[in-house]
């Protein structure tokens, strides 16, 4: 319900977000005292902020680019298979598992999956870095990243292909 009374308009525009903020409500909020109006004339603080709206899977997403780069909510989909995909090759390395069909045995998984997500374990060290911290590009998902056939060996073109700035 303040929120109501705080905010006169946001408009979303191509590439930006604009909110208008009444500034006698929040002088009001942040004061506590009820400040009246004068005139009737509300002045506005005007925050415009540059943004795109990105389609990530059946949803779209505000993409805030003053937050572009940093931590948001880690996301344990994505998460999971590259790290699936490290304890695998760390299993076939050197922990004495001869081969994929014996693990998948042991973990109760198809094989062709632990082929096809092994691959997960060469991502670019700053890609395999980013996602458990949540700076992962907003469109990178497990959805995502788990249809991609071959993944490149080459890490500018991993960082090009999963969305990460070279």
């Amino acid at each position: 319900m303040i929120m109501l009374r705080l905010l006169h308009r946001v408009t979303v525009r191509s590439g930006s977000m604009q909110i208008e903020i009444k500034r006698t409500e929040l002088e009001s909020l942040v004061s506590g005292d009820r400040i009246p109006v004068e005139n009737n004339s509300e002045r506005l603080i005007e925050v415009t902020i540059p943004m795109d709206m990105r389609r990530r899977g059946v949803e779209a997403k505000l993409v805030v680019h003053a937050t572009q780069g940093k931590t948001t909510t880690p996301d344990k989909n994505l998460i999971s298979p590259v790290a699936q995909a490290h304890h695998w090759f760390d299993l076939l390395a050197g922990r004495g598992v001869g081969s994929i069909r014996e693990i998948a045995r042991h973990e109760g998984v198809d094989p062709s999956d632990i082929g096809h997500n092994l691959q997960f374990a060469f991502l670019a060290p700053d890609i395999t870095e980013a996602i458990p911290s949540g700076r992962q590009p907003v469109q990178l998902t497990a959805h995502r990243l788990k249809r991609i056939g071959a993944l490149p060996l080459e890490w500018d073109r991993q960082r090009s292909l999963l969305g990460f700035s070279a």
